[in-house]
């Protein structure tokens, strides 16, 4: 688990985020863990960097992939496509985020105990998150 780095930077739009992590010198972390390596041998090199403000939570990934698709619009089925997920615990009542982001920027958000009670966010939620795709937000596969 990494605590969080606070830093200072009010968010206007989210191609702001990188630059305001690299000021800030937020390191990188890699993921290099698979759940499944018999059912899914076939590991993308993806890497992350996480903090906050007094307002936001800062995501940014950086994804190299041999084949990419991206087809579900937002709360749709994101796991079909090249995606990026993140698990977010923020209080110690059993209650966690998920937050799944496809590679051009669609997403699907739920909020629960487990898989199989939790919530998905609506519109309201979803039009909150800023977000921006090195590869654009049109439909790709």
């Amino acid at each position: 688990m990494q605590d969080l780095q606070k830093i200072n930077f009010r968010l206007q739009t989210a191609d702001e985020i990188p630059p305001a992590l690299n000021q800030a010198d937020c390191p990188w972390q890699d993921i290099a863990h698979c759940n499944w390596p018999e059912k899914f041998p076939y590991r993308p090199k993806v890497a992350f960097r996480i903090a906050y403000t007094d307002d936001a939570l800062l995501l940014h990934y950086r994804v190299e992939e041999e084949c990419i698709m991206a087809l579900a619009e937002d709360n749709g089925p994101i796991w079909t496509d090249s995606c990026v997920e993140c698990f977010i615990s923020p209080a110690e009542d059993g209650y966690y985020y998920n937050i799944e982001a496809n590679c051009i920027g669609n997403m699907l958000i739920g909020c629960g105990q487990s898989r199989h009670d939790r919530e998905r966010g609506d519109k309201e939620v979803r039009d909150k998150v800023l977000r921006w795709s090195s590869l654009g937000r049109e439909p790709l596969g």
